[in-house]
């Protein structure tokens, strides 16, 4: 039997036309230009539970075309690059498990020519974790080991000559290659028909995050869709299908994020009153005080005690680039600080509040951080509709004394849970107040919500124009800011205040009413 495999490995041999170029370098195989009949596997004990990927020693050495060998995977059904089958569901991370043989397509590239080709080339390269596209055999043996048997029998070394990786998902034959490559490989000597192949061992490190997510969570799952990073921190907010994997998805997700010394879940309820929500830590240390970058600011923060979405980064500059140097910011739910510290960075006069006493705490802190002084901006720690009935009422006041101000008015409401029921504050805010120039500048203000996808503009316009008894709903501007679930959005409505609403007489407001337009107590809700 031996002898007959050896023979039938000599006719293939033979069969070759004498070709320089392609010589048996260590552990690629060279790929024949004939599609012979591949040989006879030696029968493995549990072969038909294992993908072809898997069972490493069945090709081991063996001459078997390029083309081919990936028909043959096809036909398993084998993804070319994903982790080994047998990792499905695994709950409690075993790193050894992801251990995996692939063969990986490659041509051997004189060190010239590198550069060149590798601009035409590089869209196929392989991109896998801590696997270097263009390398050595001998780099290529220490860090990531290849299991052929053969010894280096080429004299070129690693400076004379290098492999480019290719994936195996993109290049499966010469036709993977277009006409222009395949010019670009002519002009410097090289065919597409060169391709070989060369045995890598995928390990744990080697696996990205998706594809090792991909490969273990349940099919039928959408994986872990998002999360964010906020400093040293990975927040999730896993839906109850991958409850079961929480541990592992956070150790993968500690593993594989660079700066992520800490990995949380958010629990499915938030505190509406100073917006900050229950946790779990599901990997790492449990510290939860950390540092944000966001536009050219830094946020210091414990957060679990404070609230920072660092989706909404793009609205707070937004609002930002709105300002100019001299502006006036008003910020009614200033937390600690997103808004209101690029604000005064731009030299506008800051005037920031926020009920929860941490956000307080942090937003001082942040000034102190960014370098911001009393003078430009203050802090406050109230309750949003004391906040607009006296620090805005005041300082509207005081501008409206000035002859020649031509300072611009923003205030800011991010509370979208219940920002627009703070609005009836606005109406008779200046109410008795003397102005001849009642046309100087008022303030406009930029108000935060929910709403469905269904509910039209005019609809939120019309929510508005009621609270604040004037018809000003075709003057508002309703902008959509971001997805918050399935049937949950967030818009930013901006409007400015007209005299008739900020000058008319203040309505009576029961007690009954003041209570319930208050920032409300202590509520668990659905999480945004």
């Amino acid at each position: 039997m031996h002898l007959k495999l050896i023979k039938r490995f000599l006719d293939i041999f033979s069969s070759v036309k004498s070709n320089s170029r392609r010589k048996i370098v260590g552990k690629i195989t060279p790929h024949p230009p004939e599609r012979s009949k591949l040989i006879k596997q030696k029968s493995l004990k549990k072969s038909s539970s294992r993908s072809p990927l898997e069972t490493s020693e069945s090709h081991i050495g063996r001459h078997i075309t390029l083309s081919d060998y990936l028909k043959q995977l096809v036909m398993s059904g084998e993804q070319f690059l994903t982790p080994p089958s047998s990792v499905r569901h695994m709950t409690i991370l075993n790193r050894e498990k992801f251990n995996k043989t692939i063969r990986i397509p490659c041509l051997q590239v004189p060190v010239e020519v590198i550069k060149p080709l590798t601009l035409k080339l590089k869209h196929l390269f392989l991109k896998a974790p801590k696997i270097k596209p263009v390398a050595g055999i001998s780099e290529l043996s220490r860090n990531t080991p290849s299991l052929g048997v053969d010894e280096c029998t080429d004299t070129e070394s690693d400076t004379e000559k290098k492999l480019f990786l290719f994936d195996p998902n993109k290049v499966t034959g010469e036709g993977s290659f277009s006409e222009t490559e395949k010019q670009c490989l002519d002009n410097h000597r090289l065919k597409a028909s060169d391709l070989n192949w060369y045995t890598l061992e995928f390990k744990y490190e080697n696996w990205k995050s998706d594809e090792i997510f991909k490969a273990v969570l349940p099919e039928e799952s959408d994986g872990v869709s998002g999360f964010s990073i906020i400093g040293h921190i990975v927040h999730l907010n896993l839906k109850d299908e991958l409850l079961p994997y929480k541990n592992f998805i956070g150790q993968v997700l500690l593993d594989k994020t660079p700066t992520a010394k800490t990995v949380v879940n958010k629990i499915n309820t938030i505190d509406n009153t100073f917006r900050n929500f229950h946790m779990e830590v599901l990997a790492g240390v449990d510290d939860f005080v950390t540092t944000a970058k966001e536009n050219g600011c830094s946020f210091e923060m414990d957060f679990s005690k404070v609230y920072w979405n660092p989706r909404l980064g793009t609205e707070h500059q937004r609002i930002a680039n709105l300002l100019e140097s001299g502006d006036v910011l008003y910020d009614v739910f200033a937390g600690i600080g997103p808004f209101a510290i690029p604000a005064a960075k731009k030299r506008c006069t800051v005037f920031a509040n926020d009920l929860n006493p941490e956000s307080f705490k942090w937003l001082q802190r942040n000034m102190t951080l960014n370098k911001i002084k009393t003078d430009r901006m203050k802090s406050y720690n109230m309750d949003g509709r004391e906040f607009i009935c006296q620090i805005i009422s005041d300082g509207l006041k005081q501008h409206l004394t000035l002859l020649h101000s031509n300072s611009r008015f923003h205030i800011v409401m991010n509370l979208p849970a219940s920002a627009i029921e703070f609005l009836d504050a606005f109406v008779g805010l200046l109410d008795g107040v003397e102005n001849e120039k009642k046309n100087n500048q008022l303030p406009t203000v930029h108000c935060y919500c929910f709403s469905p996808p269904e509910e039209k503009h005019e609809l939120i316009r019309e929510r508005i124009a009621k609270l604040l008894n004037s018809d000003i709903a075709a003057s508002c501007s309703v902008r959509f800011v971001r997805n918050v679930a399935p049937n949950k959005e967030m818009y930013c409505v901006s409007f400015k205040l007209s005299q008739d609403i900020l000058f008319s007489s203040k309505p009576e407001i029961s007690q009954e009413m003041l209570d319930s337009n208050y920032e409300p107590q202590v509520k668990k809700v659905k999480s945004e």
